[in-house]
């Protein structure tokens, strides 16, 4: 009797660093703690840093605005991950969370 041909499943290439936060394949609190809080701030702080640094170079005051805002799509794509993300912990928790990243947010782009 012939065998059945085996069937392998194909492997799945391994998803990249903005497929694995959007899709919740990471650990929340690295999303949150590590990715959000250190590393976002981290560079948000760079480039206001960088946009005073042309202020007081005299560069057009538009060019400094646009190096301040280049992080904001990042901010955004964070705060969009960490939202969805706390839908799987707790309400109280996952208000907290939301809470915490709206400000967090808030305040990344305004200062």
């Amino acid at each position: 009797m012939a065998r059945p041909p085996s069937i392998r499943p194909v492997p799945r290439p391994e998803r990249g660093f903005f497929a694995r936060r959007w899709y919740g394949e990471i650990d929340f609190g690295t999303l949150f703690w590590r990715d959000t809080i250190l590393v976002a701030t981290a560079i948000n702080i760079g480039f206001a840093a960088a946009s005073l640094l042309l202020l007081a170079a005299d560069t057009p005051g538009a060019v400094a605005f646009a190096v301040y805002m280049l992080p904001v799509p990042y901010n955004l794509f964070l705060f969009a991950c960490v939202w969805r993300q706390a839908e799987n912990l707790g309400p109280l928790a996952s208000l907290a969370t939301r809470c915490a990243v709206l400000g967090w947010l808030a305040l990344s782009i305004l200062l």
